[in-house]
């Protein structure tokens, strides 16, 4: 039987290698149970993957209230 055993955090995707003896307080927190993570491609290890900038969404403009009391005539 192996003395540890892989989890995974569902929120993070965060693995840990956790000792058996505590895994039951590790699942108890939130953990899961896992196979062990892939091992990393040698070949692409060392360039992160490149993603496109998030969106940023910003809120439509507001007139101001000069603007509004000329509109309104």
């Amino acid at each position: 039987m192996d003395d540890f055993v892989w989890l995974v955090h569902p929120d993070t995707g965060g693995h840990f290698r956790c000792p058996t003896a505590a895994v039951k307080d590790w699942i108890d927190m939130g953990w899961e149970s896992t196979e062990p993570p892939a091992e990393p491609d040698p070949a692409t290890a060392e360039q992160p993957a490149q993603q496109p900038p998030a969106a940023i969404e910003t809120p439509p403009e507001t007139p101001k209230k000069a603007d509004q009391e000329m509109s309104n005539g």
